[in-house]
């Protein structure tokens, strides 16, 4: 069975503009070095597991956070 991850992905042509995702991306940008590991309790084993990918919080009251 092949599994293809794009099938899970919802496009939506035009959702942000230009100006928007540039917005965003330069948030990120300035602050990837406060990415983070998130963590919790395995499932069925109880064991504390990080995850495999940074994670990132937009700042609040801002611009960036508003339009997300």
């Amino acid at each position: 069975m092949n599994f293809n991850i794009d099938n899970l992905i919802l496009h939506k042509k035009k959702f942000l503009s230009e100006k928007e995702c540039n917005l965003l991306i330069d948030c990120f940008e300035k602050n990837k070095q406060k990415t983070i590991q998130e963590h919790c309790p395995e499932a069925t084993t109880n064991i504390d597991t990080t995850s495999t990918m940074d994670v990132f919080t937009i700042p609040h009251s801002t611009n960036e956070h508003k339009l997300v």
